[in-house]
């Protein structure tokens, strides 16, 4: 309700667009909606895993024709709604312990793929190999497809011009996993 303070409830009602009557209406007693309500909160305390739609049906049988919307309101001011089941992790085994930081070049590298598409719609891939100490760029190679033998090529180059490092990070991510063996 309104304060006295504040301004009155015709200028309200006005300012909102309402009329008066909407305001001060106040619904009459449905004894139908106590009855459902009753026998809505029975049903849920016999059958706990049912729902507002198969309640409804079980309403329907003993009560008649009676509009769904009625029931889930009366299901919800029952507050009878059934928790939502939480949704197991998907996120597998964790590293026990964490990588340590690399203290000079070429004691560990890490490489990865990243993906992007032109305006014209043309897929295509980046290989990055950047060394974790320096983060450094150690290679970059892009093209809409890039093939194992490819890869194998880019690690051949940089064996004989700068060497390879002691260790080789990756996220295992599925452009890593082959099927072919």
């Amino acid at each position: 309700m309104l304060n006295k303070t504040t301004i009155s409830e015709r200028r309200a009602c006005k300012l909102a667009g309402m009329d008066r009557m909407t305001w001060r209406y106040k619904p009459k007693p449905n004894m139908l909606n106590e009855q459902l309500s009753q026998r809505l909160c029975e049903l849920a305390k016999q059958r706990l895993r049912f729902g507002s739609p198969r309640l409804t049906v079980l309403i329907r049988r003993e009560f008649g024709a009676v509009n769904h919307k009625r029931i889930e309101r009366l299901y919800a001011q029952a507050e009878l709604q059934i928790p939502r089941r939480k949704r197991r992790s998907r996120v597998g085994p964790q590293r026990q312990v964490p990588l340590e930081v690399a203290s000079r070049p070429k004691q560990r590298w890490s490489m990865d793929f990243v993906h992007d598409a032109l305006y014209d719609g043309t897929k295509f891939r980046v290989f990055n190999l950047v060394d974790d100490y320096t983060r450094e760029s150690v290679a970059i190679e892009v093209d809409t497809s890039l093939s194992s033998e490819r890869l194998i090529r880019i690690f051949e180059r940089l064996r004989a011009d700068v060497g390879l490092p002691e260790e080789l990070s990756c996220d295992n991510g599925l452009p890593f996993k082959s099927t072919n063996f």
